[in-house]
């Protein structure tokens, strides 16, 4: 399992801002998406934002990552119709990777 530095999630931020992407992580038993839209979010299952002190409390997105199952990642790209699906967060580290380089 991949854990996550602060500065490990403000790479991640930088790349998918300079994507213009917009990137959900869903969670395994979880009601609520860690949203990087830009801005990184909480949001409910309907997208709506939600309060992220009421969703994640105190946790840093980073400590979200590493402490909730991260059951898919969903990515969409400006000007594609459909999202990337990636089933694990080591997937969708590898094409960040890959796609920013």
């Amino acid at each position: 399992m991949v854990r996550f530095s602060a500065e490990d999630f403000r790479r991640i931020l930088t790349k998918i801002r300079g994507l213009k992407a917009r990137v959900y992580f869903y969670f395994k038993d979880f009601k609520y998406l860690l949203t990087i839209d830009g801005l990184v979010r909480a949001r409910d299952k309907n997208f709506d934002v939600v309060s992220w002190s009421i969703v994640f409390g105190s946790k840093a997105p980073h400590e979200v990552l590493n402490s909730l199952n991260v059951e898919k990642v969903e990515v969409e790209l400006k000007g594609e119709l459909n999202p990337l699906i990636f089933n694990s967060i080591e997937e969708f580290l590898k094409w960040l990777t890959q796609s920013s380089s």
